[in-house]
């Protein structure tokens, strides 16, 4: 059995102190059993970075076709203890359709406003404002695949495939549900895309010594600095903006993204 206090040593032991600004992608499953569920593993990252500190989780929907998007109402789709932060009586989350986050804690209001303005993942969007902040990032037991500070550096690097849609036939508007009650439809695209090409970067994050491995329960964690991330992929990307295309068979999205590099490259030279 896993216990609350536990996980927090556990975090602590990580280097998690009070006052960080934390964004955690996560799985509960790989914690072990935890007595008291996703509620208990929020609670021991609340009180891990304290009062003074913040918790930034995803709580993307973007596989929800609902009608109307309603950050009050809409769960989350990336797992149980985002699901678990959505319900907290702290919660705060911003408006973005299809990739919102939830943040608890200090400047939660200043980490989520804006959020339809900046697009999913791009300049201005909530995890942005994190590393700009001096947050962190803690893999709970995921690995890069699920780090999404990755795609806010995607946009900061002007990869030429910004612009790619997610998948055929993706629909371009999403209807969202504004504090006050009205509804108002909004532009989803640029979207981030396929991720699974993410993990490329970590053996460069390792050689810089940004990484501090550690461990939660039984999940694997890995904990870095969020702008130390940006900066390291928009220096390879801009390099090579191919560098973290997926190589899995049939993969519809980098094979257009890999398109759309290519004609940039023709529009240059031309």
């Amino acid at each position: 059995m896993i216990t609350k206090a536990r996980i927090k040593r556990h975090l602590r032991g990580l280097g998690i102190r009070p006052g960080a600004v934390l964004l955690v992608h996560s799985s509960l499953t790989s914690i072990g059993w935890v007595e008291g569920g996703a509620d208990a593993v929020v609670a021991a990252l609340l009180a891990a970075v304290g009062p003074r500190g913040a918790l930034m989780v995803p709580s993307f929907s973007f596989l929800n076709f609902e009608p109307v998007f309603d950050p009050r109402t809409t769960p989350s789709e990336v797992g149980a203890i985002t699901e678990a932060a959505r319900r907290h009586q702290g919660a705060r989350r911003s408006l973005h359709p299809r990739h919102s986050v939830v943040v608890i804690g200090a400047n939660a209001e200043k980490l989520t406003s804006g959020h339809l303005a900046a697009g999913a993942l791009g300049r201005g969007s909530p995890p942005d404002k994190l590393a700009r902040e001096g947050g962190r990032v803690l893999l709970l037991g995921v690995r890069h695949e699920a780090n999404s500070i990755i795609h806010v550096a995607e946009a900061y690097a002007e990869v030429p495939y910004l612009g790619a849609p997610r998948s055929p036939g993706f629909p371009e508007e999403a209807a969202v549900r504004v504090p006050g009650g009205e509804v108002v439809t909004v532009g989803l695209l640029p979207i981030p895309t396929c991720s699974r090409g993410f993990g490329k970067l970590e053996p460069l994050l390792r050689a810089k010594g940004l990484i501090r491995y550690g461990r939660v329960g039984r999940a694997r964690c890995q904990l870095m600095r969020a702008q130390a991330v940006i900066d390291v992929a928009v220096e390879i990307l801009r390099r090579n903006p191919r560098f973290l295309l997926c190589d899995v068979p049939g993969c519809w999205a980098c094979a257009r993204k890999r398109e759309m590099i290519a004609a940039a490259k023709t529009a240059r030279q031309g």
